[in-house]
């Protein structure tokens, strides 16, 4: 392919961002390799986000604003994205960060030598609060090809390797819009979290060929801090339920589930157990007994069975898998109280 041949539609939906998407469309503006379109979907901001991309549309030509007056998610406002995209390949960012001015040129420059479906880079996960940067790449640039290829890639990316971003993150790939388009690939609009996850299950299902760049060139920014305890989520089961099926489905087509089992069962367990606890994030609205019925809903459900899996070999956490299995609810339920209240004294000291 020749690098005058690559189109890329840039796609950024927003929410409330104006404090970060003049920045993050100034470092698509400064790429070296501009691309066909930068396609900007704001999702019914309150502040002043649509007036910020209004100006940038009226003074650059391949910026196009499309407005929806009602929140819909962002799973919504990607999909939308996608459905007027003309470039051939489609790169998805979020509002509040940004990227290196050589990703494009980079990304052209190695599509010249090779038609990949997909091409990855690694990431910059910046910490503003902490003033850190902590780079996830690969250890090498790898060409995947055809059926063992792709299923080399997957058994490599698995979380026993670390390298789980694989699969849960979208703006560190450029993606071909043709098998997003044959192959009917959308966003689930219907769960608030994972939706990533899913959207590279089914688009790694119909790949050929897999470009991975031992380089970081998406600079993500953590503005808060990440605890145990975070937003809480009502989908919780069904969620996780939709996504390890998903992720299950990909890794069955290329005959690696019997092998990564293990690992993605304690890894959805890491998961489930971190959500046990999300009861107690400060905008989780539900009374007392609304949570110890949470609760017991979450000990009922197939999913715990993966808490138990993570859980096993780890003796920090035998009274608590003790507790779980009891079944008693308002024992486990004080249990994970004093626990975060115990965590957030820690984490209090810890500021100080």
């Amino acid at each position: 392919m020749d690098c005058h041949k690559l189109e890329i539609s840039t796609i950024i939906p927003t929410y409330n961002s104006q404090d970060y998407i003049g920045e993050c469309i100034e470092s698509v503006l400064n790429q070296k390799f501009l691309p066909i379109e930068i396609i900007i979907v704001d999702d019914g901001s309150k502040d002043n986000t649509i007036e910020i991309c209004r100006q940038y549309e009226k003074k650059c030509n391949i910026i196009k604003v499309i407005e929806m007056h009602i929140n819909q998610g962002v799973s919504v406002a990607r999909n939308a994205g996608i459905e007027i995209a003309k470039g051939n390949y489609i790169h998805f960012m979020d509002s509040d960060d940004t990227i290196e001015e050589s990703m494009y040129s980079d990304f052209a420059d190695i599509l010249k030598k090779v038609k990949a479906d997909v091409v990855i880079s690694g990431i910059k996960n910046i910490y503003e609060k902490e003033k850190n940067i902590i780079i996830e790449e690969a250890d090498k640039s790898v060409l995947y090809e055809k059926f063992d290829g792709i299923a080399k890639f997957l058994k490599e990316i698995c979380v026993s390797k670390g390298k789980i971003w694989g699969l849960n993150v979208i703006w560190n790939k450029l993606y071909r819009k043709d098998i997003i388009i044959t192959n009917n690939i959308i966003f689930n609009n219907k769960i608030n979290l994972g939706e990533d996850f899913i959207f590279n299950c089914n688009f790694f299902e119909n790949v050929n060929s897999i470009q991975v760049i031992n380089k970081s060139y998406y600079n993500y920014y953590r503005r808060d801090n990440n605890s145990l305890v975070s937003k809480f989520r009502t989908d919780i089961i069904d969620r996780r339920k939709l996504i390890y099926l998903e992720w299950k489905k990909l890794y069955e087509k290329y005959n690696l589930y019997d092998k990564c089992k293990d690992d993605m069962q304690k890894y959805e367990g890491y998961l489930m157990y971190n959500n046990l606890y999300t009861i107690f994030s400060k905008n989780c609205k539900l009374s007392r007994p609304e949570k110890k019925e949470f609760l017991n809903k979450l000990l009922d459900s197939e999913n715990i069975n993966f808490v138990y899996i993570f859980f096993k070999g780890k003796k920090k956490y035998a009274i608590e898998e003790k507790i779980m299995k009891s079944e008693k609810i308002n024992l486990l339920y004080c249990y994970m109280m004093i626990k975060m209240k115990l965590m957030n004294l820690k984490s209090i000291r810890r500021a100080k």
